[in-house]
């Protein structure tokens, strides 16, 4: 299982039904190989791959693009062969908290 962040960024209700649109931030590879990735205007909830979501932080829109410097800069530790995508969540919330977010 990959894990990977959303961050909502709009909310619609189209045809009767309330769907979320987002950025999704993810590792894209497999251990030893990750590269970072972000997708834009996501309708992450209905992915295929999708299982389920927890809330991690609610924050305005004023400060996304510092909230994307985080996630960006969370490190991608390749040379760890236990490393994966759920470590590098926990890694970005961990920085997020770290900075008040």
């Amino acid at each position: 299982m990959n894990w990977e962040l959303a961050i909502r960024t709009c909310m619609t209700s189209e045809f009767g039904r309330r769907e979320a649109f987002g950025n999704v931030y993810r590792l894209d590879g497999s251990t030893g190989e990750y590269c970072y990735e972000k997708k834009e205007g996501v309708r992450y909830e209905l992915s295929a791959t999708f299982s389920e979501s927890t809330e991690v932080s609610k924050f305005s829109s004023e400060i996304l693009g510092r909230v994307e410097e985080i996630i960006q800069g969370v490190d991608i530790r390749n040379d760890d062969p236990d490393y994966d995508t759920r470590t590098w969540v926990f890694d970005v919330v961990h920085a997020l908290r770290a900075e008040g977010m």
